[in-house]
């Protein structure tokens, strides 16, 4: 069996390589806001902005081909959730970047949590 490795692959034209399948995620990221705002992995991720209280930025890698990508997220504690979470789009989506807020049901406020997960599909540039 045999090894691949590389720090970039690229079209042969010089551009982003096109995924063969369509359909998987372009960037993702679990991300711990609970105390100083980390990404405990991700993919397609330079950067988080931390923007408040249960507000984060995703800056990415690689931007998008255009805005109109979807994004779909999850969120909690270690085992200590109260209330439903759920993730709302803060600002208009732009190319390189995602701004999102996490928010608990128990209040209707924004919420820090050890585990959010956010996922986002679209045409990378």
């Amino acid at each position: 069996m045999s090894t691949l490795k590389a720090d970039t692959i690229q079209s042969t034209g010089g551009g982003a390589a096109t995924l063969t399948k369509q359909s998987a995620a372009k960037a993702w990221a679990r991300i711990d806001s609970s105390g100083t705002m980390t990404a405990q992995n991700s993919l397609n991720l330079s950067s988080l902005t931390d923007g408040g209280v249960g507000q984060v930025q995703m800056n990415f890698s690689s931007s998008f081909n255009n805005a109109e990508y979807a994004g779909a997220g999850m969120a909690g504690n270690n085992g200590t959730t109260t209330g439903n979470r759920s993730q709302a789009v803060d600002n208009t989506p732009a190319t390189g970047n995602f701004h999102f807020r996490n928010i608990t049901g128990t209040s209707a406020g924004n919420q820090d949590d050890a585990n959010i997960m956010m996922t986002i599909h679209g045409d990378l540039a």
